[in-house]
């Protein structure tokens, strides 16, 4: 068994993606596919850890992600749900969540429903909201840390293992691969533990706390 590490940079962090309501952490929309030449591509951060879980499904996967410079989230992704999967268990669940703008039709379709319409780059009808569906898989965890507005300083030497742009970095530990990958697999982990930066649940809000409180009526 191995492990892999994915960390991303975020642009936005408003409490929509990722979602912790509940206690749950889900990163379900945003870090889809993309259009090429008109062409849709199963692609993204959501699609390459979810082919990733398929492939090696003993392996723990870990997710970070950052926010102007600092940690604001640290999980181990717990499981991962095709998207009309997660979606048409969320239509018969009570709680709602700030994520939940998916329906599924009868033929198993995500059907971009009324909740937040006018989210940008999600708007109904939106070629964002069609990226959302190319990256098919949800992410989600009952192991992690979100920090929002008190996200944490992240230590001068480790600021050259994560994203500067928006590219993704991912470090894997228990292969034979490179001592750099291993050592810096290591390094993170060392910083995440000395923080106490795993499995502490929500402990502030969003950022841009935009839509908190906002729930599907």
């Amino acid at each position: 068994m191995g492990k892999a590490m994915f960390i991303y940079r975020l642009k936005h962090d408003t409490g929509f993606a990722p979602c912790v309501d509940y206690g749950i952490f889900t990163l379900a929309c945003c870090k889809g596919g993309q259009f090429r030449k008109g062409n849709p591509i199963r692609t993204g951060l959501r699609h390459r850890i979810g082919e990733y879980r398929k492939k090696y499904a003993d392996d723990v996967i870990f997710l970070l992600g950052t926010y102007r410079g600092r940690l604001l989230f640290a999980t181990e992704i717990t499981s991962v749900m095709d998207m009309a999967d997660y979606y048409r268990e969320r239509m018969k669940d009570g709680k709602k969540r700030i994520d939940d703008i998916y329906d599924v039709d009868e033929n198993g379709s995500l059907i971009r429903n009324s909740h937040l319409a006018d989210i940008p780059g999600h708007e109904i009808g939106s070629l964002g909201s069609e990226k959302d569906k190319l990256g098919g898989y949800v992410l989600i965890s009952d192991k992690f840390s979100y920090f929002g507005r008190e996200a944490k300083d992240i230590d001068g030497n480790l600021l050259e293992l994560f994203p500067k742009t928006r590219e993704t970095k991912v470090y894997y530990s228990g292969y034979a691969i490179d001592g750099y990958e291993e050592e810096s697999f290591g390094r993170i982990m060392d910083f995440l533990k000395a923080n106490d930066c795993l499995e502490c649940g929500r402990l502030a809000g969003p950022n841009v706390p935009k839509w908190e409180g906002v729930s599907r009526q």
